[in-house]
């Protein structure tokens, strides 16, 4: 229906938020909030809020905008070859440019990606003022939602483990769907919203997520506009939808483009719908209580939430709106659902279009909704749709800050119901900010002793020079290995300043170098990667399940390896005197059982786990796109006795192609025994290879040894 009011109230004045000084004030007061909120003089700027796991993959991206001025490539990584950072579509474009600017006053990597992620805190917090003065609550009000949106629960327990997400364009998709949603453009004219229609160009200039979850809400909107007759919102939706969908496209196009020329990356996991069950919205997570609240009641409620130990606890568990931001979630469903309802008013109408919105955002997020269903019928590549939740905890905030206004015209009433209101939202949100200082002691202590450790090394080795990291690992997403965890590879990068290091591999190229690398038995290792031009090995200790004594016992039995630099954890080998092997690394995709005699004693046990993005198992014959590249993945391994192929390769009807062996399965290695680790596989079979029609193929895999081969019976697919 459309909630046109009887009796308009007059658009509310603008001139005081626009002011160019309230602004600033704002801004700078939440700057100083988030700082107090880190620790203010006690927090030590100079090393990362987080150094682990995610923030380690936003920490290389900083990095590398400030030592080759943007994050696309960086010939520091990937050695012998150089990082191709466009292979994986992280385009934070925005988020980058403002990195740059930061890095013109300093090159310290901590500083500046603390610095830029502190002034995108307070960003958000002046959008949010921004946007919900737009739609149409007082300036008291707005400037108490904006600093409570600034200090959102989310955006600290995602911190620089998912910097990218950080919500400070959030406000202009949110409020540009309730605009459109509420009849505003009708009542007051398009003219005054045409900076959310550019705010909403904006955020197709930064990750993907967000963007999407705007065109989800103001598509919602414009249906609703759509259905009501109204014209002029249908339009702005349309301009809106297409400004998103636009800078969307040219932020990706130079991703889109690498993988054109170089290939998708086999090490980027093929998504697939059921992981938007793993990775949805739960209402109950919503209206939790943040994690560490002393206030009895709800302590007692997160212990209760714990001991119930619910399934699918992913990411999602992190989707928690704050105790403020529960009770505008609340009204706003409270003013969608009420019945009899009062008569309308111009909040109401925008209360009622913020409600409208959210339950569009739960229909679509929560785990068994239409983004669900959006993953198997349309695309699979949005599965974390508990982020939505930022959306959620600005239109919660305006729905609040348009009740208070509405419930009472004189102001110290107001003022004293915001007092209160800012007083409780910033004792609950500080919470989430207790944790992360928690582990500041250690962080700092880490990041010291490894700049140390690098330091030294940087000191003798030259500028530039290769440095091979054990264990061998890809990127991304890789499930860390013994106590050694996900990205910690990253670590030596992030800490040094001039050597070349060998993680990670991300092109097929660089990966084809890796698992042929990992081939040359430990003590052939230094000769051969002296011939690839490398000066040293790293050695990170925590990789392995002996500590590393195996690896490090058959290095230091090489003439000429010299153990030059350690800590508790690491030990790095200076290689540069021994002498060169005549022979280094083969990249090249030839099939490398071609040749090969059959098995006659061993048997290879192997679970195929998806065929373009379908689970198995495989039965029957399934059905695939003709001449498009088809995709396995699975894992393959010997048990008698258990061990991993030396390499894997794929037939399709008699032909034999390269595969891609050699990815951690620490799952089959607790089942079947140590030697499995590595038996993970991905195959490409390209699309010039499936025409319509029936088609079989079948896995081949060398022996540990590398002198026979093993072969599946055939799979039967059919082009389509």
């Amino acid at each position: 229906m459309d909630a046109t009011p009887a009796h308009p109230s007059p658009a509310p004045p603008r001139r005081d938020l626009r002011s160019v000084g309230l602004v600033v004030g704002h801004g700078l007061l939440l700057l100083v909030l988030v700082w107090l909120m880190l620790g203010g003089t006690r927090r030590d700027l100079h090393v990362p809020v987080r150094f682990g796991v995610d923030s380690l993959a936003y920490l290389t991206q900083t990095k590398t905008t400030i030592e080759q001025g943007w994050w696309w490539t960086n010939p520091r990584l990937s050695a012998p070859s150089a990082f191709n950072a466009l292979l994986f579509p992280s385009a934070s474009t925005l988020d980058q440019a403002l990195v740059w600017v930061v890095s013109l006053a300093s090159d310290d990597i901590a500083l500046v990606i603390n610095v830029t992620w502190i002034i995108l805190l307070a960003a958000s917090g002046v959008t949010a003022a921004y946007a919900m003065r737009t739609c149409g609550t007082s300036a008291d009000a707005s400037l108490v939602g904006g600093t409570l949106f600034a200090l959102a629960p989310y955006a600290i327990y995602r911190n620089l483990e998912h910097f990218m997400l950080v919500a400070w364009l959030v406000p202009f998709g949110a409020a540009a769907a309730v605009v459109i949603a509420s009849g505003h453009i009708e009542r007051h004219g398009p003219r005054r919203y045409w900076p959310l229609a550019a705010g909403c160009a904006l955020l197709g200039a930064n990750y993907v997520y967000n963007a999407f979850f705007a065109c989800v809400l103001i598509a919602a909107a414009g249906l609703g506009a759509f259905i009501a007759g109204r014209r002029q919102s249908v339009g702005a939706a349309i301009l809106c939808l297409g400004l998103i969908g636009g800078t969307t496209v040219l932020n990706l196009a130079p991703s889109l483009d690498a993988w054109g020329v170089d290939g998708k990356p086999v090490t980027i996991e093929e998504k697939v719908p059921a992981e938007a069950e793993v990775y949805g919205l739960k209402i109950r997570h919503l209206v939790a209580p943040l994690w560490g609240q002393t206030l009895p009641p709800l302590a007692a409620w997160n212990r209760l939430d714990a001991w119930a130990n619910f399934p699918l606890e992913t990411e999602n568990s992190g989707s928690r709106l704050g105790l403020i931001a529960v009770v505008g979630f609340l009204a706003g469903l409270a003013v969608v659902f009420a019945v009899p309802r009062s008569l309308p008013t111009e909040r109401r109408a925008t209360a009622e279009a913020a409600g409208r919105m959210m339950v569009a955002a739960l229909l679509v997020a929560t785990i068994g909704g239409f983004g669900v269903l959006f993953n198997m019928f349309v695309a699979p590549d949005i599965r974390g749709y508990s982020r939505i939740v930022s959306y959620l905890t600005f239109l919660s905030l305006l729905v609040l800050g348009l009740g208070i206004d509405a419930a009472s015209t004189r102001r110290w009433v107001r003022g004293t119901l915001l007092a209160v209101v800012l007083v409780i939202g910033l004792w609950d949100q500080h919470f989430p900010f207790v944790t992360l200082n928690q582990a500041q002691t250690a962080t700092t202590e880490e990041y010291t002793r490894l700049a140390g450790l690098v330091g030294r090394v940087e000191a003798d080795l030259p500028r530039g020079a290769l440095v091979l990291q054990l264990p061998f690992t890809y990127y991304l997403n890789d499930p860390g290995h013994v106590r050694m965890p996900t990205y910690d590879q990253l670590k030596p990068y992030v800490a040094s300043s001039h050597l070349h290091w060998s993680y990670p591999a991300i092109s097929n190229e660089q990966f084809r170098w890796e698992q042929a690398a990992m081939r040359v038995p430990v003590p052939e290792l230094p000769a051969v990667m002296v011939h690839e031009g490398f000066s040293a090995i790293w050695v990170d200790t925590w990789g392995y399940a002996d500590g590393g004594a195996a690896v490090l016992e058959a290095l230091q039995t090489v003439p000429g390896n010299v153990r030059r630099w350690e800590d508790t954890r690491h030990v790095v080998f200076d290689i540069r005197r021994i002498p060169a092997s005549t022979e280094g690394i083969d990249t090249s995709a030839r099939p490398l059982t071609a040749g090969l005699p059959a098995c006659t004693t061993q048997a290879p046990q192997i679970s195929l786990e998806y065929v373009g993005g379908v689970a198995g198992p495989y039965t029957g014959t399934t059905v695939v796109r003709s001449g498009r590249d088809l995709r396995l993945k699975g894992w393959l391994a010997f048990v008698n006795p258990p061990s991993a192929a030396s390499s894997m390769d794929v037939t399709i009807d008699g032909t034999v192609i390269h595969g891609y062996y050699g990815f951690p399965r620490p799952g089959v290695e607790q089942a079947l025994g140590p030697g499995t680790r590595n038996s993970g596989f991905v195959a490409v079979i390209p699309g010039s290879a499936l025409s319509p029609g029936a088609h079989a193929f079948t896995l081949r895999a060398a022996s540990a040894d590398g002198t026979c081969v093993a072969e599946t019976p055939p799979y039967k697919i059919r082009g389509r």
